[in-house]
């Protein structure tokens, strides 16, 4: 698998494990948006700039932009490239 296909793999599995509703954007209009967004019970929205797991995946300009940009308007905004790193993030937001 090319790219971040297998930590996208990974968020999928463990998302359908966990109770979360996962959305892969990889698709949009608006450039450097991240490319994964998780919505857990509470309604708490956690979005996901997923990143190379052998740690080789850096950030565009755009990207790092439009993070800033979603920052400012209280989005929960996270680059990670480890399921690990994911599954510790979105623990906090579920009070685990």
């Amino acid at each position: 698998m090319p790219l971040e296909s297998k930590l996208v793999a990974k968020v999928h599995k463990y998302c359908a494990k966990n109770d979360l509703l996962y959305i892969n954007l990889k698709d949009t209009n608006l450039n450097g948006i991240p490319d994964s967004l998780l919505i857990n019970r509470q309604g708490i929205h956690i979005w996901f700039e997923l990143k190379r797991e052998d740690g080789s995946g850096r950030l565009s300009p755009i990207q790092t932009y439009r993070i800033a940009e979603m920052q400012g308007y209280k989005c929960k905004v996270h680059v990670v490239a480890s399921i690990e790193e994911l599954k510790t993030i979105v623990e906090t937001y579920n009070g685990k």
